[in-house]
Parts: structure tokens; sequence; C-alpha cells
């Protein structure tokens, strides 16, 4: 997970302009999200709510 931080905090620092640093900040919230989402659900399907 601080990997993925990481990742994004390079990504933004790096885009040129804000039009860039905005997509980049658009896309690792999605990423983040989506990790999330897909971590909850087989957290819950491991513990038998299928």
């Amino acid at each position: 997970m601080r990997l993925l931080v990481r990742a994004w905090v390079i990504d933004v620092k790096n885009a040129q302009t804000t039009t860039q640093r905005t997509k980049a900040m658009i896309g690792a919230a999605m990423n983040f999200g989506g990790a999330f989402a897909s971590g909850a659900i087989d957290h819950l399907n491991m513990k038998g709510f299928k």
C-alpha cells in the first residue's frame, strides 16, 4: 500500500501540466479505490459471505 502512495507522489511531481497532474491524481485515486474494494471483497469471501 505504501508503494502505491509513493508511486502516486512521484507521478504527481513528474507531471508537467495541471492537466497531467489532475489525471495522475484521478488515476491513482481510482487504482487505490479499486485495490481497496477488491481487498474488501476478498476478505468477505474468505469469511464465507458468498
